[in-house]
């Protein structure tokens, strides 16, 4: 009863040293416990014996590294990078060496800078007070950033991995793509810059060239920011990543890969479509639509053996990529399915034939983002329940099947 009492008890969870606290000012007891019980699950005792090993290390590293402002950006440094990695392996010596390497990266970045910060010092006490706190930020800059390309998942917010939510929560500068959830995009924190690059399948207002992407990670990093690459999928899987790192590793710039969960399998999962099965597929393939739609390098008699075919941003070509199969002598009466908006709410999938499923994927007016799948792993499906089907959610019944 709020207006009755005269304190609030709040939900407490405590790992060591670590203690976070959630209240709800008394307006819902029951969703703070469940906040608490979600920190619980994020909070363990990793971070617990991570955060005594920091306050085992912070006089050494004040000694070390004496001046504050470049201290306060060290311990983020820290804090964000992949020490805690080694915790959580049990391996607490490769914990230390690993912030070790850091301190010296930060000390030797000093040391070559200190000519040119100690003349950049000396120009801003002549400055106004108003202006010397632009100035020393600016000595900040020269400390090199990181970019991390992280994998969002096919669609469903749940379905990032644990590392990708963990590095996009620290992120200052967030890029990403117009497949990646807003409950994502709300993850990274409230004063990071967050920046659209679209990627419509055929363009659109706010769509950037690859160049440009690529040049904005590298000028973002150059900053001395953390900046978050998120694309949908994995990084790695028709998503441009090796692109991106081929810029970041030419302009010098610090990056790591964050894999993520690619649609070519999880989105026929939440469709109740194995890609692969003991009696069925053995084997394999996944192509982009992109290659389909006019002149194509693919080996199409190939791919019309393969036991399972996925096919990614292949809606608009679909015509063409059936009738290809078609003509490097696949049965037309081979099972397929097109799943539009995987392991979303709005999931919804068709079954058809190789022969009859560009028609009905007419018919039925389905849109991008769409996953084809095309071998006899589709019959599965039949054999699934609605409600066995589904990776965060009951997949809906079929729309139509011929």
């Amino acid at each position: 009863d709020v207006e009755h009492c005269s304190f609030i008890a709040p939900a407490i969870h405590r790992e060591g040293d670590i203690t976070v606290a959630v209240s709800t000012s008394g307006k819902s007891p029951a969703l703070a416990a469940r906040l608490r019980r979600r920190i619980a699950n994020m909070i363990g005792g990793a971070e617990a014996r991570f955060c005594a090993l920091l306050g085992e290390l912070r006089p050494d590293l004040a000694a070390r590294v004496p001046d504050a402002r470049t201290r306060t950006s060290l311990w983020y440094r820290i804090v964000d990078s992949d020490a805690i990695e080694f915790v959580r392996r049990g391996d607490m010596e490769g914990a230390r060496g690993r912030i070790d390497e850091l301190i010296d990266e930060v000390r030797a970045q000093e040391s070559r800078l200190k000519p040119r910060l100690g003349t950049a010092r000396e120009r801003a006490l002549q400055l106004p007070l108003q202006r010397q706190c632009r100035a020393a930020s600016s000595l900040a800059d020269s400390e090199p950033g990181v970019v991390y390309l992280v994998g969002a998942g096919p669609g469903d917010p749940g379905l990032i991995t644990a590392r990708g939510l963990e590095i996009l929560r620290s992120a200052d500068v967030l890029v990403y793509d117009r497949l990646v959830a807003p409950s994502l995009v709300a993850e990274a924190p409230p004063g990071a810059e967050c920046v659209f690059v679209g990627k419509r399948p055929h363009g659109g207002k706010g769509d950037r060239a690859q160049d440009e992407i690529n040049a904005l990670l590298v000028d973002r990093a150059r900053r001395g920011l953390t900046v978050v690459r998120l694309k949908g999928g994995d990084p790695f899987v028709f998503g441009r990543g090796a692109e991106e790192c081929e810029a970041l590793h030419a302009a010098g710039v610090p990056f790591h890969v964050v894999p993520g969960v690619t649609s070519a399998v999880a989105v026929p999962a939440a469709a109740g479509i194995p890609v692969t099965h003991r009696r069925l597929a053995s084997a394999f393939a996944v192509v982009t639509g992109h290659e389909c739609d006019g002149v194509s390098n693919l080996d199409w008699e190939s791919l019309a053996r393969v036991p399972t075919l996925v096919v990614l941003m292949g809606l608009s070509a679909l015509p063409e990529i059936t009738a290809r199969l078609l003509a490097h002598s696949a049965d037309p009466d081979t099972p397929a399915a097109v799943i539009a908006s995987g392991t979303l709410p709005a999931q919804r999938t068709v079954v058809a034939t190789l022969a009859t499923l560009a028609d009905r994927i007419a018919e039925e007016g389905l849109e991008p983002p769409a996953t084809v799948v095309i071998g006899e792993v589709v019959r599965v499906r039949e054999l699934l329940s609605a409600e066995a089907v589904g990776l965060t959610h009951p997949a809906p019944r079929l729309v139509s099947q011929a």
